[in-house]
């Protein structure tokens, strides 16, 4: 994700054990014209200044942190959210911060731009939020144009989220407990363009607009059986359990994912994985292959070796932190791809949560 130059405060909260009676915690009211175009686009500058100009004739003193978030006013747009930001998050929450009175641990971190959530991040390692409190900051006036939410589910939050009006919220992280249903979450949030989730196992996902999945599971899963995601261009997987081969065989036939341009597949079943990719209608649609981290024996280095010109017309191709890096020098050379086969580089999926 790309940001303009706004200016960005991050700040830590926590619950108030008594709310707080407030006067302002609401937008002055609603103009869904320029809301729809913010929520379309929420990099247009324009845009912003016109409804920060609309805010600030209601009154509303978000109008003049939309104004001064563009610009050198750091210190004046840091002080006018320590005046209004209890206000903002609904009169539920305050700053937190060593040498304050009360102080604890945050159990959400904001990233502020124009007066507004842009990117928040919930449950910390020592403070989270419950379901009630948690439903309490997603209904804030400052959420409106969240736009980014990294959240740990230990209590089936996929309720909480879409019981919540989130039109602005592209990417979403989850990290769950023992049984969280992925699928929850994409079926509440229509307009996700990424989703990256950790948890035991992930069944079937459907969504039409998903174009990055990144997910991290510990157990065999079935996510991609009978998956509809025909917009994902980046999918990376880390398997901690057993790869179920059946799960794939759907993407490699090229029945599915048929938008898929970059793949990473960390796994100890690298072995039995690569021949079937090697010989996959997939495999010549893919821009990138990342097979970091994985265990590819001496069989698996055969097998690459043996279908080196099914992969050579990829533009990226990372083996590092597998066991033979005689074979990466040995691919290197006979497929001439000195240039692609990397050693090191850039992380695989470089939006908001990083690779």
């Amino acid at each position: 994700m790309s940001v303009p130059d706004f200016v960005k405060v991050k700040k830590g909260y926590a619950p108030l054990a008594t709310p707080i009676s407030t006067t302002a915690t609401t937008l002055a009211s609603e103009n869904k014209e320029l809301e729809s175009a913010l929520f379309s686009n929420r990099d247009d500058e324009r845009a912003w200044l016109v409804f920060g100009d609309w805010l600030s004739s209601r009154g509303d003193a978000r109008g003049e942190a939309i104004a001064l978030s563009f610009g050198d006013h750091r210190a004046e747009l840091e002080a006018l959210i320590a005046t209004h930001e209890t206000s903002w998050l609904g009169g539920r929450f305050d700053s937190v911060g060593v040498g304050k009175a009360g102080w604890s641990p945050p159990a959400v971190v904001i990233e502020w731009i124009h007066g507004f959530m842009h990117h928040a991040e919930t449950g910390g390692p020592f403070a989270s939020l419950n379901a009630e409190q948690l439903a309490q900051f997603l209904s804030a006036p400052a959420a409106r144009f969240l736009h980014a939410l990294t959240l740990r589910d230990f209590f089936k939050a996929a309720s909480v989220v879409r019981a919540a009006h989130l039109p602005a919220l592209r990417h979403l992280r989850v990290e769950g407990g023992r049984a969280v249903d992925f699928q929850e979450y994409l079926a509440a949030l229509p307009n996700l363009i990424q989703f990256r989730g950790t948890a035991r196992s992930a069944t079937s996902l459907r969504h039409d607009r998903l174009q990055s999945l990144s997910l991290s599971l510990l157990w065999t899963s079935t996510y991609l059986e009978s998956a509809r995601l025909p917009k994902l261009e980046r999918l990376r997987v880390i398997e901690y359990g057993e790869l179920n081969l059946e799960s794939y065989a759907s993407m490699l036939a090229g029945k599915s994912l048929q938008s898929l341009k970059h793949l990473r597949l960390s796994t100890r079943q690298a072995d039995a994985f690569i021949p079937r990719l090697a010989t996959s209608v997939l495999l010549p649609r893919l821009e990138t292959l990342d097979l970091s981290g994985s265990v590819i024996t001496s069989r698996g280095a055969r097998d690459l070796l043996a279908h080196r010109e099914a992969f050579v017309h990829l533009q990226r191709l990372d083996l590092r932190e597998t066991c033979h890096s005689d074979v990466i020098r040995e691919l290197a050379t006979e497929m001439k791809i000195e240039g692609k086969l990397l050693v090191g580089g850039e992380p695989f999926d470089g939006t908001v949560f990083g690779g």
